[in-house]
C-alpha cells in the first residue's frame, strides 16, 4: 500500500510517497512541521518523490560539486541499555558513511549520469537522485531499521533542496531571519546568529494582531509585483508561531539589527543594504545560473523595499517605533 504524504513551504507543493507508513515524531519535532502538512491530496503537484529506507548508503562515484563539513554531533538520550544499542548501530552507520563520504559531511551535491545527487550525513542520513529539472526523484533515508519519520524529510534533506529549487525557477530566497505579520504589513528583521531575531520575535508576539511566520529562516518570492514573505519549518528557537496555520504577509520594509540602548533606524544605501542582504541569504553557490538569479533578486528587492539598519532595544517600545517608520514612509510617498 502505498502512502503519500503532501507539504506546502511557500506554496511550492512536495509529495512523497513510500510503501512505508511514516512513524510519529515526538510532538516537539512534529510542532514544527505539522502545520506544512496538507490533509488532501492537491490539484496540482511541483515536485514529486518516491521515498525507500535503507540500511546503508549507496556507493555512487559523483561528480562531486559542493559540499559542507562540521563538528560531530553527540546524542543523548534514552535509558543506558537502548543508547549503548543505538550507539552500536550509529557506530556501524557511521564507519560506512565515512568509508564512503569522509569524515564529517554535513550535506553535498553532486551528479550521477544525468542526474543531481543530495547526500547528507552528520546529523541526517540520506540520498536524493533527482531528474536536472529537481520535479521528480528518488529519496533514500540511511536508517539501520526500517522505519522513518516525516522530520527525516523536513530537516533532512528539503531545506537544501528548497533553496535550490527556488533559485533554480527564479521563485525566491531563503533569509537567516525573523518574519512578522502586522496586519497587512511585513517586517523582515534580519542578522546573523545572536543578532537578536528570537528576541525580537518574542516582544512582537506580546503584541495584538501580530503573527510571528519565524523567527530564524524565512522565504521571500514575488508575485504580481509584490514581495511577500512566508514562513518555514527549519531552526526557530521560538516556537509559539506554530499554534496556528502558517500565513503569509506582504513585505512592507526589512530591518538589518543588531542590540542598542535605543531603538534607531537609519535607512541604508543601496550599495550597504546589498552587502548586509547577501551575508544573510542561503544560496546555490555551485550554480551560477542560480546565483545570479539570487544577486538579481536581492537587488529588486533593495530598490523596491526601504531597507534599514536597526539598532534596537530590547523592550515593547521596538513595535511602535517600527509602525511609526512605516507609516511615515508611506505618507511620504503617497
Amino acid at each position: 500500500m502505498s502512502y503519500e504524504t503532501f507539504l506546502n513551504i511557500a506554496d511550492i507543493i512536495l509529495r512523497i510517497k513510500s510503501n512505508v507508513t511514516p512513524e510519529q515524531d515526538e510532538e516537539k519535532t512534529a510542532c514544527r512541521y505539522k502545520n506544512f502538512l496538507l490533509n488532501r491530496s492537491p490539484k496540482n503537484i511541483d515536485i514529486d518523490l518516491t521515498l525507500k529506507v535503507k540500511p546503508d548508503y549507496t556507493r555512487f562515484n559523483p561528480e562531486i560539486i559542493f559540499e559542507t563539513r562540521r563538528e560531530r554531533v553527540k546524542r543523548k538520550g534514552g535509558s543506558a541499555g537502548r543508547r549503548r544499542k543505538k550507539a552500536r548501530q550509529a557506530d556501524k552507520l557511521q564507519k560506512e558513511k565515512e568509508k564512503y563520504m569522509g569524515k564529517d559531511l554535513d550535506w553535498r551535491i553532486g551528479k550521477v549520469s544525468k542526474k543531481i545527487l543530495l547526500e547528507g550525513g552528520a546529523s541526517w542520513g540520506y540520498q536524493v537522485l533527482l531528474e536536472e529539472d529537481l520535479k521528480k526523484g528518488e529519496a533514500f533515508i540511511i536508517n539501520s531499521h526500517t522505519g522513518w519519520k516525516i522530520s527525516d524529510i523536513v530537516y533532512g534533506f528539503l531545506q537544501v533542496f528548497s533553496i535550490y529549487y527556488l533559485a533554480k525557477y527564479r521563485l525566491g530566497i531563503v533569509l537567516h531571519s525573523a518574519g512578522i505579520k502586522d496586519g497587512r504589513n511585513g517586517y523582515i528583521f534580519a542578522g546573523q546568529s545572536q543578532a537578536g531575531k528570537t528576541t525580537t520575535s518574542r516582544i512582537w508576539d506580546e503584541a495584538a494582531g501580530i503573527k510571528i511566520l519565524n523567527d530564524d529562516r524565512v522565504i521571500i518570492r514575488k508575485k504580481s509585483n509584490q514581495f511577500f514573505i512566508y514562513s518555514t519549518p527549519w531552526h526557530g528557537d521560538f516556537s509559539d508561531y506554530l499554534r496556528e496555520p502558517i500565513q503569509k504577509a506582504k513585505l512592507k520594509n526589512l530591518f538589518f539589527i543588531y542590540h542598542n540602548k535605543e531603538n534607531k533606524a537609519e535607512r541604508l544605501p543601496s550599495r550597504e543594504s546589498f552587502k548586509l542582504f547577501f551575508q544573510t541569504i542561503f544560496s546555490s553557490f555551485w550554480d551560477k545560473a542560480c546565483l545570479q538569479f539570487t544577486s538579481e533578486f536581492l537587488l529588486d528587492i533593495i530598490f523596491s523595499i526601504p531597507c534599514y539598519k536597526f539598532g534596537f532595544k530590547n523592550d515593547e517600545r521596538i513595535v511602535d517605533y517600527v509602525r511609526q517608520l512605516t507609516t511615515a514612509y508611506i505618507n511620504k510617498n503617497l
